[in-house]
């Protein structure tokens, strides 16, 4: 299995093919999640087994993520694992902006 985003609405022509990996099970359990109970993340645990997430609350999932990140930055991964963890921190923080800026925050995603 795997995390991902999936927009759910707005279902027009270009928005249901929006999606941005996020990463397997395995390793969302054991670089995500670690770093979502050091920076006591409300949003990031949700994301194991999935949720709704409305582009009211994008901004707190933003903030969450860049917490997240600087975590990752203090963190002793093994070569190559940081900077995975921060690239797809930093794609899923563009497609939260390119969701929010293309449907005027007119947006629901499921991620999980």
């Amino acid at each position: 299995m795997a995390v991902a985003l999936v927009v759910t609405r707005p279902d027009t022509e270009h928005w249901p093919w929006f999606t941005a990996a996020i990463a397997v099970e395995e390793v969302y359990r054991r670089d995500w999640m670690p770093g979502a109970a050091a920076t006591k993340a409300a949003w990031l645990p949700l994301f194991q087994s999935g949720c709704p997430v409305e582009g009211k609350d994008f901004p707190a999932v933003t903030m969450e993520l860049l917490t997240l990140r600087g975590w990752a930055l203090t963190q002793p991964f093994l070569e190559g694992r940081r900077e995975a963890l921060i690239g797809r921190i930093d794609s899923l923080i563009d497609a939260l902006g390119e969701l929010l800026a293309g449907t005027g925050g007119e947006v629901e995603v499921f991620i999980g």
